[in-house]
């Protein structure tokens, strides 16, 4: 899981920044998402704003509409906002991996992973389809499955994220890849991204 380049985040910077002043203002961030489809978030960005900004050790009084955010605060409150998502969903791949990890032992015998499977998959698991995906989930060969190797098989698989890149995450997401070509994209669908 890896950030935005800082060539992304100055694209999707300038997305919003309608003035070209260098900050977003409550005017910048409104139009931004009224052209998205998101007129009626404008209260929860602002909110989300505001958290991020205290955890990155500054502020951003979303009550005065005299406020800007500069772009140093932008980068600053989406690192935060990107750890803290990179946690929780490290968290929860370890969560993941303890429900599998039926013997406790912080590994995934092939038999464990594939019981385990079985047991909550609400289909049939065919051992040939199965061996194929417990080779690729146990990178090193060692017969068994680490929680790093488990988290990074779902990372790669999920996402699509080869190593170094986030294109997969950006292609995935209709506001960042129309951030990055520098043009506004109305999508009623897009949500705010957390």
């Amino acid at each position: 899981m890896q950030p935005l380049t800082l060539l992304e985040l100055e694209k999707a910077f300038s997305f919003f920044d309608l003035q070209g002043d260098g900050a977003l203002s409550v005017y910048d961030l409104q139009a931004g998402l009224r052209d998205i489809g998101l007129r009626n978030k404008l209260d929860q960005v602002l909110e989300a704003f505001s958290r991020a900004a205290a955890k990155a050790g500054t502020s951003f009084d979303i009550h005065s509409h005299d406020e800007i955010l500069p772009y140093d605060l932008f980068v600053s409150v989406y690192l935060a906002q990107f750890r803290e998502q990179k946690q929780l969903f490290r968290q929860t791949m370890n969560d993941a991996f303890a429900y599998f990890d039926t013997s406790g032992d912080g590994k995934l015998e092939k038999d464990e992973l594939f019981k385990s499977f079985s047991a909550v998959c609400p289909f049939e698991i065919v051992p040939d389809a199965f061996d194929k995906i417990f080779a690729q989930l146990d990178a090193d060969g060692d017969g068994s499955v680490t929680a790093d190797e488990f988290i990074d098989y779902l990372l790669h698989s999920q996402l699509s994220l080869a190593s170094g890149s986030n294109q997969a995450a950006i292609e995935s997401s209709a506001f960042l890849k129309g951030a990055k070509e520098g043009k506004r994209v109305p999508l009623s669908k897009v949500l705010y991204e957390r």
